[in-house]
């Protein structure tokens, strides 16, 4: 992004709408990308693991007497 400041009736301008390219959104590295897919997975395994630890008690099946 680039600006200047002219002073004078005798300066060339330019509309908005013409010149440069358009918004674009934040760049993030693969780095971070990988790090959040790898951190919602592990959020998500844990999450399953406890749902069946709660639903089934933890335990295995035993062998009542």
């Amino acid at each position: 992004m680039l600006g200047a400041v002219a002073v004078g009736e005798d300066v060339p301008t330019v509309s908005p709408g013409q010149g440069g390219g358009g918004a674009v959104g934040p760049q993030l590295p693969d780095s971070a990308k990988a790090l959040g897919v790898a951190s919602a997975g592990a959020l998500a395994s844990t999450l399953a693991l406890a749902y069946l630890f709660v639903k089934y008690g933890g335990s295995g099946r035993t062998v009542e007497q």
